[in-house]
């Protein structure tokens, strides 16, 4: 993966919070899994207070472009009939991560704190 497409992948919130929770969950989720996730990240609540018809919108987002376009660069593996992704472990994976890392806030883990607590601040 070239750099540029890496910053391109890297480039929605949305993706970046996918890859942190894969890598936070040994590289493994299901797509319910990652859809609560993003939907809490989005409506910046708690997991505890996210309801049910806050989650379809961000299923689709994963479904319609987001795992599709983790899948295109050799990130993932998503088995639609089993509703998981897996994280590769290989070149483009590592060549992501390296461009991770030039970005400001990643890993996203302070806004998913301050996230999960209730504060509505978003990192820059």
């Amino acid at each position: 993966m070239k750099q540029t497409e890496a910053f391109r992948v890297l480039a929605s919130a949305d993706r970046q919070l996918i890859l942190h929770e894969l890598c936070k969950n040994g590289g493994k989720a299901t797509v319910d899994e990652l859809a609560e996730q993003v939907a809490v990240w989005r409506h910046r609540i708690s997991p505890d207070e996210i309801t049910d018809d806050k989650i379809p919108r961000a299923h689709v987002r994963l479904h319609h472009t987001h795992l599709p376009q983790l899948v295109e660069n050799g990130v993932i593996s998503h088995d639609p009939n089993e509703e998981t992704v897996v994280l590769h472990d290989n070149e483009s994976v590592e060549q992501l991560f390296a461009a991770a890392e030039e970005i400001e806030g990643w890993p996203p883990d302070d806004f998913l704190e301050r996230s999960s607590s209730g504060t509505h601040h978003r990192s820059h």
